[in-house]
Order: structure tokens, then sequence, then C-alpha cells
């Protein structure tokens, strides 16, 4: 039977590294003086899409008009949530600011399924692909609705142009 040998000095940094990680869960410990995103959401259900909504006029309203949900859980919440979250029994809020009359801006996390919040995307987007398309068409010479009009377009159309990320 052979000896296992033993070796002087600091193990080596993968052994160390394993070692720490079964230690400490390292998912949800943030160091001191590391980043504090007190906005930052954990843990998302992955069928859902997360958001903060600040409590200022009637957004909070067409929020829940348009199918979002308040979020109760803070333990989806950066660091400190718990501590400002004063709303006893609502869903999970911070204060983000100061309202014109001075009383405190609060911001709600509110979440919509992701089925919903994609459909609500496409939506969006197609009013401007049909600017664009006739944009590079050419098209907005005949229709002036969409645009100015009385810009030049040359007899070929515009090019789209792609931009590469760096």
């Amino acid at each position: 039977m052979e000896e296992e040998v033993k070796r002087r000095g600091r193990p080596a940094k993968d052994a160390r590294r394993s070692e720490t990680r079964e230690k400490f869960d390292r998912s949800r410990r943030v160091p001191m003086g590391g980043p504090d995103l007190k906005l930052e959401v954990h843990d998302k259900d992955e069928d859902y899409v997360y958001r903060w909504f600040n409590d200022k006029g009637s957004r909070i309203q067409k929020a829940k008009a348009a199918s979002y949900e308040f979020v109760n859980d803070s333990g989806h919440v950066g660091s400190g949530a718990e501590d400002r979250n004063s709303d006893v029994g609502s869903g999970v809020s911070q204060i983000v600011g100061t309202k014109e009359d001075g009383s405190a801006l609060r911001a709600h996390l509110m979440r919509i399924p992701r089925e919903l919040y994609e459909e609500d995307q496409v939506a969006k987007q197609a009013p401007i692909d049909e600017m664009e398309d006739q944009l590079f068409s050419g098209g907005m010479q005949e229709n002036p609705n969409l645009g100015r009009g009385d810009s030049y377009v040359p007899s070929e159309g515009r090019k789209r142009r792609v931009s590469v990320g760096k």
C-alpha cells in the first residue's frame, strides 16, 4: 500500500478555492468594499421579467393594468432592501429619492410573465419597423405622415447601416 506524500508549504491554488467555496456560499456573499447594488434583483424566476416602478403619478396603476404584479419576497433584492421596506404587508419597495412636495419617492419591484412582456415588445416594435421600412425604401416621400417627407432620398433608396459591436 502506498503512503500519501505530504508536501510542505501552502496547498495548490485550486485546492484552496474549492475548500473556500464549500465553506461559504459564494453566490450570495458580497465582500466589504465591493459593489453595493441596492436595486439588484437576485434569484429571478426565469418565467418573469422584473422591473422597478417609481410611485409617481399613475405609474403603479398603469403597471397593474398592464398585468404587472408586486414582488412580495424581499429576498430577491440587493443589500438593505429589508431595512428600507417600511410598507408592511405590501410588495418590495425602496426609497429612491424625493417627490416635488418633499415626501419620499418609492420604487416598487414588480414583475410580469415573460410571455406577456415579449408580446408587448413586439407590439411596441411594429410601428418602428414600419417607419424604418418606409424610410429605407424611400417611401417617406409618398407618405409624409410617417416623418419628414421633404428630405432627400436617392432613387435607389437608403441603405441600412449595421453597426458592429466593438
